[in-house]
């Protein structure tokens, strides 16, 4: 235990608060985003409402009357709290399909993160018109950096011979890559 946590716990309870308060608004701000995208969607949303009660409606009766005898509750109502459950479900899995494809496409750093313009982070290539140098930064990945400044990935692989496997650039790698198109 370092001097300061023995002496100070609440200066390590405040650093805690606070990464925990930055959490939760982060969670938040992707939870209200997902509702944003729900409220916009109108066709979504009403599939989401009218499709439990249309299941029910159509197949709910022959179900239940075939079922009835058998069981000892009564089974539409146990069918819409799974309908309902199954909605639910299927909104937060969209919700995490879309935060992952997001982070692959690095979108939510460039919103969250670096509201700024691409060429903030490129240098002109000395002597060569239409080409920039990107230094590889710690966490890019060669598809998210192609992603990130619009450029198609087999034009920055041809001008970037040195670069046998993409999988494999490192932080302060240099990458020429055509203007960006975003």
């Amino acid at each position: 235990m370092s001097a300061v946590t023995a002496t100070h716990p609440e200066a390590v309870a405040g650093t805690l608060g606070s990464t925990m308060a930055r959490e939760v608004n982060a969670t938040f701000a992707i939870a209200w985003r997902e509702v944003l995208r729900a409220i916009k969607s109108p066709v979504s949303l009403a599939f989401t409402v009218v499709f439990p009660i249309l299941f029910i409606g159509v197949l709910g009766g022959s179900i239940s009357a075939n079922l009835s005898g058998a069981l000892p509750y009564a089974y539409l109502p146990f069918m819409l709290i799974g309908m309902i459950a199954n909605s639910m479900y299927q909104g937060t899995i969209t919700g995490v399909t879309n935060l992952v494809e997001e982070r692959e496409n690095d979108f939510t750093a460039e919103l969250f993160v670096a509201p700024i313009s691409r060429y903030a982070v490129l240098v002109a290539c000395p002597g060569t018109k239409n080409c920039w140098i990107y230094t590889v930064r710690s966490g890019d990945n060669f598809r998210s950096i192609v992603n990130w400044f619009g450029v198609p990935y087999d034009t920055v692989l041809r001008m970037n011979p040195q670069i046998g496997n993409p999988t494999n650039i490192r932080a302060g790698d240099k990458i020429r890559m055509p203007p960006p198109t975003r």
